[in-house]
């Protein structure tokens, strides 16, 4: 699978400023499949993504409105071909139902309201069943960019909450 979408790379994919070109990586697409699918397994079982590949240069492009108020930018990230190429690979796992289908956050065609219809249909059984549904929703909006990692790490591990998937969250 990597080797296949290191070939079809778009030549339009900007490299961010100390990668190689994005022709390099078609180039030697079957030196690099192995190696890069070696990564990102080892990635996946050690519950740790390789800091190169969580870096992302972000630059704000203008939405609309007032140019000089901030809130009218959004960020746009760039990040590294091999964390295109990861990102290309985990769309793939998700588009094949390879991923939880408890999955919401970042995966294609779904979202946070995906997952309250989900959520909303859940509680409705219960309730017909006679059963009772406590639940809190907290909208948590770029809080994530302003949180401790690590401190979040150990709450969640503090809350039962381990393995790949608290651990992927913080490592982003």
């Amino acid at each position: 699978m990597v080797f296949s979408i290191l070939s079809q790379l778009k030549k339009s994919y900007s490299p961010r400023e100390f990668d190689l070109p994005t022709v390099w990586f078609k180039s030697f697409a079957v030196e690099l499949s192995t190696p890069l699918s070696m990564v990102f397994q080892r990635s996946y079982f050690n519950c740790d993504i390789p800091p190169l590949l969580r870096c992302a240069d972000v630059i704000p492009v203008f939405k609309k409105g007032d140019k000089r108020l901030v809130s009218n930018y959004r960020p746009i990230s760039i990040v590294s071909i091999c964390g295109k190429v990861l990102d290309k690979l985990l769309s793939f796992c998700s588009r094949n139902k390879l991923l939880d289908p408890r999955q919401h956050g970042f995966v294609p065609d779904r979202s946070t309201c995906s997952q309250l219809l989900v959520m909303t249909q859940e509680w409705l059984e219960i309730v017909n069943r006679r059963g009772t549904v406590h639940c809190v929703y907290i909208d948590l909006k770029g809080a994530y960019d302003r949180v401790v990692h690590s401190r979040l790490l150990l709450k969640l591990s503090n809350y039962g909450f381990r393995g790949l998937m608290s651990i992927t969250s913080v490592n982003f």
